[in-house]
């Protein structure tokens, strides 16, 4: 796997990705987090547009909870460095020396057993309980395996795992990760000035910026969904 950054550190690695931090230097002046998709795992150029308006937004409408994005390709996506707490980080370091190393097989039956019971507390709303409906309220698809989120010293839920703007329904039809209706409430509904329903720091400009976001998000749904059936159609 060829390297976006001089100097990225593994961080994590899972079912759809490779995750490392680069940090900062000169020109970059803040710690990065890169996750690059493996190849069976890569989407298109479209899709990976449509995630970056997707964070976007949902970063804008939880800043606490869900880390800024930087930059989204098909192979590539480069994101906010947050503090997922210890658990979280000696998680994945145990995982990546695998479950058969002698020296730390203990610790890492006893850290993945505190890794479960903390992600059935978040899937029971134990954690985050505002934040997990408020996602579900949008129609927002989310993965509470401990892998994917941490919880920081003020017990707030770091979601570090990648949004799908789309998926594919059983019968193969195309379906936002996302409900634009209710999305398109909340972002109205918030007051042009300071203060919001979901995020007291939302100023008018990110109120513009979200809003716009999300007419180029739906823009890129109806071409793959336009795009799809041109192609099982056998139109070119």
């Amino acid at each position: 796997m060829k390297k976006f950054f001089e100097g990225e550190k593994f961080l994590a690695n899972g079912r759809e990705k490779d995750v490392f931090v680069v940090p900062k230097s000169s020109d970059r002046p803040a710690e990065v987090v890169i996750s690059h998709f493996k190849e069976n795992k890569e989407g298109t150029d479209r899709e990976a547009k449509a995630r970056y308006y997707l964070t976007k937004i949902l970063h804008y409408l939880f800043p606490e909870n869900i880390p800024d994005v930087y930059f989204s390709s098909k192979k590539t996506l480069i994101t906010e460095k947050v503090d997922t707490g210890r658990l979280h980080q000696r998680f994945h370091e145990l995982k990546a020396k695998g479950e058969k190393n002698e020296e730390t097989a203990v610790e890492w039956q006893e850290c993945k057993g505190l890794a479960e019971s903390m992600a059935d507390m978040a899937r029971n709303r134990v954690y985050g309980s505002s934040f997990n409906n408020d996602l579900l309220d949008l129609g927002v698809s989310f993965d509470f395996a401990f892998g994917n989120f941490g919880v920081d010293d003020k017990n707030n839920i770091k979601y570090v795992d990648s949004f799908d703007p789309w998926s594919l329904d059983p019968k193969n039809e195309l379906c936002r990760g996302y409900n634009l209706e209710k999305l398109t409430k909340v972002i109205e509904s918030l007051p042009n000035d300071r203060g919001g329903i979901l995020n007291a720091n939302f100023s008018s400009r990110r109120k513009e910026r979200a809003k716009r976001y999300l007419v180029e998000l739906e823009k890129l749904f109806i071409e793959e969904a336009e795009g799809r059936k041109n192609s099982s159609a056998g139109i070119k």
